[in-house]
């Protein structure tokens, strides 16, 4: 009987199928003080815009971690919209970035992640995890020096970092604008080109309120400024996670 090529290609082919990538999803590295309620309701309200895309966000916690009960875990109404909350077991920066990959794996478009600042410039592994990193600051010259000296811890880990810089606390997009220029200033001149703007918050005051009241800003009051500055980072975000700027 003749020999089909078929029957002789194992020998020069792996047999094994090959294996499929791993799909992680990608994740922004949030650092954050613990007792930071309005920042962290700010992840979760950008988590909930994120969702409202139609993404399926993540965003994780260390378990233990202060801020855990202003993430709003409640479901919005609807609950379709909820992103999930996941409480990781972590003692340090290598241990969480472990503890991720199997939770970015059933996320889709993009993971948060906050970071305890003390875990910034550790010896423990994980600097991955702060490839991408994204820092809250309000224009306040004292507050503009501590937004700026995380990037830079961050920046010591994770050398080849993406530093995103969201402003909030301000009056417009103007005052914004001068606060990122104020900011990028104040860092050393390799870090500077490593500063990606990543938007503007408005009126914190509808924050706070959903904060209060235990309701997503963009579902509660979705025509409110605040509503539409969220929205619109959240977009920035997801846009830079499908090209893949974070890689």
């Amino acid at each position: 009987m003749a020999r089909e090529l078929a029957d002789v290609l194992h020998y020069f082919l792996d047999d094994a199928p090959p294996r499929a990538a791993e799909k992680l999803a990608p994740v922004v590295a949030v650092p954050l003080a613990g007792g930071d309620a309005l920042r962290a309701s700010f992840v979760w309200n950008l988590a909930v815009e994120l969702a409202r895309t139609g993404a399926r966000p993540l965003v994780a916690v260390p378990s233990g971690a202060r801020y855990a009960d202003e993430l709003l875990p409640d479901p919005p109404l609807g609950g379709l919209l909820a992103p999930e909350v996941a409480h990781v077991s972590a003692e340090d920066l290598g241990a969480f970035a472990g503890a991720l990959r199997p939770l970015r794996r059933r996320a889709r478009g993009l993971a948060l992640a906050l970071v305890p600042p003390a875990w910034l410039g550790g010896t423990t592994g994980g600097s991955e995890l702060l490839a991408w990193t994204l820092v809250f600051a309000r224009p306040e010259e004292d507050q503009l020096d501590a937004a700026t000296a995380l990037a830079e811890r961050a920046a010591a880990a994770a050398p080849f970092a993406r530093l995103g810089v969201t402003l909030h606390g301000v009056g417009s997009v103007a005052e914004a604008r001068d606060a990122f220029e104020r900011l990028a200033g104040l860092a050393r001149p390799a870090l500077r080109s490593r500063l990606w703007s990543y938007g503007v918050l408005l009126d914190d005051l509808d924050v706070y309120r959903g904060l209060a009241q235990r309701t997503a800003v963009g579902l509660a009051r979705p025509q409110s400024r605040a509503a539409r500055a969220l929205a619109d980072v959240a977009r920035l975000l997801l846009d830079d996670a499908r090209a893949g700027a974070h890689a």
